[in-house]
């Protein structure tokens, strides 16, 4: 009996071993690779390799970066005797008179048919337990996730984004690749920075995004600060759960939410969503209340993880924190490999669970852009399965074209949360949504920016506010930087173009870039980082009162010459786009979010000199010219593997919305 007893005991022993494997991490070489090398230490046990990259920080560029040579960035204009604030570009460009290029343009002259909807992968989805877990982070750290400077826009994660398909896809025909911008009977907008920090929430002051893996001593070595402690950790769980067998070996975030979230579910897998006419807010949502419960304090359950993977009792709750804000990062901030699955590059900017500032806006506007321009370029657009966050274009329809309905929800930062729900979206058909679009009717030119009751001036020295500095960057062009590994995507960031969203007079004939790079160097993408962030500049702006009607606050020459360039094109030929994209909207499939492949790049027109504008006054009529813009570059983030095959089971439609 004591035999059989203490041969028992000793197989407990060998179980609770066998669950509690030190992980061992070392770098090693490979083919001339650096890798980090993540292990049980056992010959059996597998071996995960993961490419080191150099850190997105000042010692990857030996070059001091070169700031913008502006001293003013909003100087007067004379106009029709008065005095008017507009807003310049901090790089060269050239003048052009080229009709400006956009999907809706390219499928009525090249006669594109689309024949299904347009994809977007990145939409924000149901994940089992996430809710539940991000009301328990919510509750227990919101003091350092707000010193972070995220608390509302891991808040804003606690909700689904409904879409109106036929305004977003006459958004996407109306977007211009070469400069980043929507083109409407009316002028330029755009989504910009600031628009994403009030109506998404998201941080622009602070660290470089810089998702990449580190090495095995940066994160051992003794003094190592606090992040690179806590990555080792989140490494140690990623080869945990890390599969060992499969074709297409990614972790998915089903696997990560159940790994350390161990209370009970409480929220459901809502039913599929159909597109429905309807004249108000569908009453019923699977959506959490936005009420954040208080924190229920350590269960033994939630003690779990820590113990298989030895994390000392002094990181606990920040190792719940980072395990929580990869979960994030990943699912609903930037899902570029789609959002369910889980990248290990995202560990480091996860440690932002130590109270550490990440500017999120710059890599997320610059996933948006990229994404769009890959539909707008690409030979059969409603074939392209490109992933980027596209739940915050939504957000961005909603506060300035009015497609959606209110709710109840008492929060009102950030603006899209009013915006979310089950239902959310209003019914617009085929014409009408185009013609809101085309049109540019603007519910809310100003819905984003202060309002202010005079003008307020900035000089950008020493210490000033934070709100003033964000605005300040707002202003400026740039390009706009998203670094994966060892790849970089910049895209140009032109406010000049679209100055009437941030009050400015529209005035003169805005050219193109000179430089129009959009896949760069790491070396040139943190340039472009340093110049985004370069501060006391001594450079002045003038923050203005918003105008009376900024839809209208332009300038003649411009009207003549966005009447040249694009005009009233798309808006008169509504009827023309909707019988070559003649195809019905039933349920809106939402499949696994793979990463769409790399279009051809086609020789680029050049662009001729520009002249002087007529003096007649002309109307904003379609321009008749036929010689397009192809500036836009055409690359992709490099895709690890497609995500289809190793997606947990669902249905073919998007379960985010009752159905109605």
């Amino acid at each position: 009996m004591t035999f059989f007893f203490h041969l028992f005991f000793l197989t407990i022993l060998l179980f609770f071993f066998m669950q509690h494997k030190m992980v061992f991490l070392k770098d090693i070489k490979h083919e001339g690779q650096k890798l980090l090398s993540i292990s049980t230490g056992n010959t059996n046990g597998h071996e995960i390799h993961l490419e080191i990259c150099k850190p997105f920080a000042r010692g990857i560029c030996p070059a001091t970066v070169v700031s913008y040579r502006v001293a003013n960035w909003t100087p007067e204009c004379e106009y029709q005797d008065q005095s008017l604030r507009i807003l310049i570009s901090g790089f060269p460009q050239r003048p052009s008179l080229n009709i400006l290029p956009s999907l809706g343009r390219r499928i009525l002259d090249d006669n594109i048919p689309l024949k299904k909807h347009l994809f977007f992968g990145g939409e924000f989805r149901f994940i089992t337990g996430y809710w539940e877990w991000a009301e328990d982070v919510l509750g227990m750290s919101k003091n350092i996730l707000k010193k972070g400077l995220i608390y509302d826009v891991v808040y804003a994660s606690l909700f689904t984004y409904d879409r109106c398909i036929n305004a977003v896809q006459a958004f996407c025909e109306a977007w211009c690749p070469a400069v980043n911008t929507l083109l409407t009977s009316i002028g330029e907008l755009a989504i910009t920075l600031w628009d994403l920090h009030v109506i998404g929430g998201l941080p622009i002051i602070g660290d470089a995004y810089d998702e990449s893996i580190s090495s095995a001593s940066e994160m051992l070595k003794a003094n190592a600060d606090r992040p690179f402690q806590l990555c080792k950790y989140l490494f140690g769980a990623y080869h945990h759960l890390f599969p060992k067998t499969g074709d297409k070996r990614l972790l998915c975030v089903h696997v990560w939410v159940k790994f350390w979230f161990k209370k009970a579910s409480k929220y459901t897998m809502p039913p599929s969503r159909t597109e429905k006419k309807r004249t108000a807010r569908a009453k019923a949502t699977h959506n959490p209340s936005g009420s954040i419960p208080k924190f229920g304090g350590w269960t033994n359950s939630m003690k779990v993880p820590f113990q298989i993977l030895k994390v000392p009792a002094e990181y606990e709750k920040e190792i719940y924190l980072a395990a929580f804000l990869s979960c994030w990062l990943c699912a609903f901030v930037l899902p570029h490999e789609g959002p369910r699955v889980i990248r290990p590059e995202i560990f480091k900017v996860a440690c932002m669970a130590c109270g550490r500032k990440i500017c999120l806006a710059v890599p997320v506007l610059a996933s948006i852009y990229h994404g769009l321009n890959q539909i707008s370029n690409a030979p059969s657009p409603d074939q392209v399965r490109t992933c980027f966050p596209v739940h915050y274009v939504y957000g961005w329809l909603a506060s300035y074209f009015d497609t959606h309905f209110k709710n109840d929800i008492q929060s009102t930062t950030p603006l899209m949360i009013s915006y979310s729900g089950e239902g959310g979206a209003r019914s617009l058909d085929k014409r009408g949504a185009r013609g809101r679009i085309f049109q540019g009717d603007v519910s809310s030119w100003m819905c984003s920016t202060h309002r202010r009751i005079r003008d307020h001036v900035f000089f950008d020295g020493e210490n000033p506010s934070e709100t003033d500095l964000t605005f300040f960057r707002c202003l400026r062009s740039n390009f706009l930087e998203l670094r994966y590994q060892n790849h970089c995507i910049a895209e140009p960031y032109t406010p000049h173009r679209f100055s009437r969203q941030f009050g400015y007079f529209q005035a003169n004939a805005p050219g193109l870039l000179e430089k129009h790079e959009r896949r760069v160097s790491l070396v040139a993408g943190f340039r472009f980082w340093q110049q985004f962030e370069h501060g006391m500049s001594r450079a002045e702006a003038v923050f203005p009162t918003p105008p009376t009607i900024p839809a209208k606050y332009y300038s003649l020459e411009y009207k003549e010459w966005w009447s040249q360039v694009h005009g009233s094109y798309l808006e008169n030929r509504v009827g023309d786009l909707i019988r070559i994209c003649d195809f019905e909207i039933g349920n809106v499939v939402s499949s696994p979010d793979p990463v769409a492949p790399a279009s051809k790049k086609k020789k680029e027109v050049p662009d001729t000199e520009a002249k002087s504008l007529p003096q007649k006054k002309a109307k904003l009529a379609a321009p008749r010219a036929e010689v397009l813009i192809k500036d836009a570059e055409k690359e992709t983030l490099p895709a690890k593997a497609n995500e289809n095959q190793v997606l947990e089971k669902q249905s073919n439609d998007d379960r985010n919305w009752k159905h109605l």
